[in-house]
């Protein structure tokens, strides 16, 4: 993605044959960056199943270990403030959703005026695939990784600043697309 200076961990949270758009053990993924020290974990996946357990588990990987969670608001073009979508729908969460290149939302993106934290290009993205080759893929699985990357980079910059500074710091100097998605407009 965009950071520079940064470490990337690689971590698998699917049983192997599992189907290859499931991901079975996802908040075991996020333990085990949490104690590896990970600064950034982006989780491209969810679903709406609410867990009291994974919202522990978000509180104490961003509470207790210092790391910031950002997760994809979902694919299915609802209201996440209706119809929640996990883990991006948890407290201590950085929601997710997708724009085109023009800053529209993009049309399968789940919104949501109180769930959704922040938007970022997820039509169309260049993504590398099996075999060593590349492919356009759009999702709002596309869009987490540019703000996890942006988030890395940030913080490679500046490796003393505090999570609650650096959540500000991409919040505060977020463009405005209000103009571009009348609709969405809080």
């Amino acid at each position: 993605s965009i950071g520079f200076g940064v470490s990337v961990m690689p971590i698998k949270c699917t049983h192997d044959g599992a189907s290859s758009t499931a991901v079975t053990n996802g908040y075991d993924g996020i333990y085990y960056a949490a104690v590896n020290n990970a600064d950034v974990i982006s989780c491209s996946w969810g679903g709406t199943g609410f867990s009291s357990t994974a919202q522990n588990m978000i509180n104490w990987a961003t509470n207790t270990q210092g790391c910031i969670v950002v997760a994809a608001a979902g694919n299915d073009g609802i209201d996440n403030d209706v119809t929640p979508h996990y883990p991006s729908s948890y407290t201590n969460t950085v929601s997710v959703a997708s724009t085109t290149t023009n800053d529209v939302k993009s049309s399968f993106s789940n919104y949501g005026t109180n769930s959704i934290d922040i938007s970022a290009p997820g039509s169309n993205i260049a993504s590398t695939i099996p075999f060593n080759q590349y492919s356009f893929m759009s999702g709002t699985s596309m869009a987490t990784p540019m703000v996890s990357g942006l988030l890395g980079l940030m913080k490679s910059l500046n490796p003393a600043i505090t999570n609650a500074a650096l959540l500000n710091c991409l919040y505060t100097t977020a463009d405005n697309i209000d103009s571009q998605n009348p609709s969405y407009i809080e």
